[in-house]
């Protein structure tokens, strides 16, 4: 008899411990991850921590003798960009510092300038809804993008495009507000809502973007890798804070997007992402861009809104 009653205790906790993985996909996704954090020593309340470096451009498939059968962007207005991101989950949420620069020219216009974002932001989540703020600095001016830009071409041997600076430097102030909700949750399926803003001063437009994010994503336990694919779709709204800047202006229109992401980590410290946009950023051009993530558990994969800014 108390052989059948440990019996039924064992079951009874084992029944429970399913329902609960069951209801917490965090926990399915990610519990290889899980175990390996936990073997680890405590980091004075540092949960998890990572550094991303990305970059996308127009002509990232700039292969000469495949233009004829592949999109080979027009190298203009945004032509390129780069993002720095440190990132550090304690247990009230993530907190980040981004670096964004984004290298403009005007060719029609005969201008080049760049602009530069630094800003530091917290994500917190509230059950089905994810809250982001954060606030910063921009910049408008010389940081160096003619001297990235003219140092590839000429490293690929591409045509040089030799365009002046023009206005005064000119700074600005940044805020960044975001909310995502997931409305539906199905084994590996999730789709949520989201509206983000940067509302910028000093210089240039500001973005309201809204529209929906659908993930997919399956943890392949046997080999401790995740594999995810990310799509989204929304509008992007252009607005003026301050008095228009002929120099940033005219990079951005109002319009639909649409991007989408495929991400792996190889291993549990590493993570790899790809990504391909629509009209980022109005202007009807199309984006190739890749990440590199160096982290502690990999447990916060490649997100499309991280890479869709401003």
């Amino acid at each position: 008899m108390s052989a059948l009653i440990m019996l039924n205790i064992i079951l009874s906790l084992t029944s429970g411990i399913c329902a609960a993985s069951q209801n917490n996909s965090a926990i399915r996704f990610h519990t290889s991850l899980q175990s390996e954090r936990e073997k680890r020593p405590d980091t004075k309340g540092i949960l998890d921590y990572q550094v991303s470096i990305a970059y996308w451009n127009d002509n990232f498939i700039s292969i000469r003798g495949l233009e004829p059968y592949l999109y080979v962007g027009k190298d203009d207005n945004i032509t390129t960009s780069f993002w720095l991101q440190v990132a550090f989950e304690y247990s009230s949420g993530w907190y980040f510092v981004n670096i964004y620069q984004s290298i403009m020219t005007k060719k029609k216009m005969h201008y080049r300038t760049d602009l530069l974002s630094i800003f530091t932001s917290m994500e917190q989540q509230f059950g089905r809804t994810k809250a982001t703020v954060g606030f910063g600095l921009t910049a408008r001016g010389n940081y160096g993008g003619g001297f990235i830009q003219t140092t590839y071409h000429d490293l690929r041997n591409f045509t040089p495009v030799n365009l002046p600076y023009e206005g005064n430097n000119s700074n600005g102030l940044l805020l960044l507000t975001g909310v995502e909700y997931e409305f539906l949750e199905k084994e590996i399926l999730r789709l949520s809502g989201f509206a983000s803003n940067c509302l910028r001063t000093g210089h240039g437009p500001g973005s309201l973007k809204t529209g929906l994010k659908l993930n997919l994503m399956n943890d392949m336990k046997a080999n401790k890798h995740t594999l995810q694919f990310q799509l989204i779709a929304g509008h992007s709204s252009i607005y003026l804070v301050d008095n228009v800047d002929k120099y940033i202006s005219p990079m951005f229109k109002s319009g639909l997007f649409q991007a989408a992401l495929t991400s792996i980590n190889l291993t549990d410290n590493f993570l790899t992402s790809f990504w391909i946009s629509r009209n980022q950023y109005g202007l009807n051009q199309t984006y190739f861009g890749a990440t590199l993530t160096f982290g502690w558990n990999g447990k916060r994969m490649g997100d499309l809104l991280d890479v869709l800014y401003p």
